[in-house]
Formats: C-alpha cells, sequence, structure tokens
C-alpha cells in the first residue's frame, strides 16, 4: 500500500472547495455526453476517408465488439478499482447509475497525485492495449479492436474531463469519490 496517499477522515484545514456529480448537475452530464461523442470524431475519419473498410464478412467482428462491451466496461472500472487500492485498504464499490458504472471508496479522501492515477489508468492500460491489438491484426478482429479502442477512448471522457478541471490544483487537495461524483477539497 502508498503510504500517505489517502486518508479516511478529512483535515480541519481543508474545506470544499467544488463538487463533480453528474447526476446533480446536468450540464457536466451533457457536457460529457457531447464530448463522448466528439472524441469519436477522428475515428469515424478513418471509416470516411476509406482507411478502414466493413463488408459483410466483417459480420461476426461485428457481433464479437457487441459481446465484449460489458466486459470491457467490468474491466475499467476494476482498473480503476485496483489502483484506488494500492491506497488505502478500504472496501471500493462498484456500483451502475443507469447511465455510468463507477468504482469509489466513498468516506475516502485521496490526495491529488494518486487521484489522477486512478482517473487515468484505465485510458492508459486498456487504450494501449486496444491499439496494440489493433496494430497487430487483421481483418475482422482488427476492426473489432479499433472499434473497441474508439469506443473505449470516447468513454474516457469522465475521467479525462475530471482530470481537466483537478490537475492543476494543489498536490496537497483530497478527492472523496462517492461513485457519481466527487467532492474537491483544498487546503485552506
Amino acid at each position: 500500500m502508498i503510504p500517505n496517499a489517502s486518508l479516511h477522515e478529512l483535515p480541519e484545514n481543508h474545506q470544499l472547495k467544488f463538487t463533480i456529480d453528474m447526476k446533480a448537475n446536468p450540464g457536466e452530464f451533457w457536457l460529457i455526453q457531447i464530448g463522448s461523442i466528439l472524441m469519436l470524431a477522428p475515428f469515424a475519419l478513418t471509416f470516411l476517408w476509406g482507411w478502414i473498410v466493413i463488408d459483410i464478412d466483417m459480420l461476426e467482428g461485428l457481433i464479437w465488439l457487441l459481446i465484449l462491451q460489458i466486459p470491457m466496461i467490468v474491466v475499467h472500472e476494476a482498473i480503476h478499482g485496483f489502483v484506488y487500492k494500492l491506497a488505502t485498504d478500504r472496501k471500493v464499490v462498484y456500483k451502475f447509475h443507469g447511465f455510468a458504472a463507477s468504482a469509489s471508496v466513498p468516506g475516502t479522501y485521496f490526495y491529488l497525485p494518486h487521484y489522477l492515477k486512478v482517473g487515468l489508468a484505465p485510458a492508459v492500460v486498456l487504450n494501449l492495449l486496444f491499439l496494440i491489438l489493433t496494430l497487430v491484426s487483421s481483418g475482422s478482429w482488427q476492426l473489432v479492436w479499433y472499434l473497441m479502442l474508439a469506443i473505449h477512448f470516447a468513454s474516457c471522457v469522465g475521467d479525462f474531463y475530471v482530470t481537466l478541471r483537478v490537475m492543476r490544483l494543489p498536490k496537497d487537495s483530497l478527492v472523496e469519490d462517492y461513485g457519481i461524483g466527487m467532492r474537491i477539497y483544498v487546503r485552506q
């Protein structure tokens, strides 16, 4: 376990700076949905320019693409959970909120450097994996891995959004993630 990466109690010298909550703030929710669609645009260009062609022989690959979506979500959240566990002995809570899955450790306050690792780990690990699989595959499996890369990259937009919102805060800032949102505390 990484020492001093999390706390079980909020220090008195930290106060709430802001909250990011997809359910309580419809504006943030829709910003992330639009961002996700925009992040798919570069991947769509490869089809429009003819770099990748879909034909009837690739139908089986598209079926595999659909089948692999749930395991991709589970692994994404498990990676968040694994990185959380590097800094706490508390239980990671996994939930599905109707529009998003989450991994969190409510009641635990993570210092910003560790929280950024938690947030970006699935993007780094899975996007790199899907990119490598795309490059070493051919035919319908190359299409499957390419589309997995596109879908996963776009689905990381919430993690990217949170990272952009908090990355300029002082390193001793604390983040409490409660699943559908997080509270960010800064030293006063």
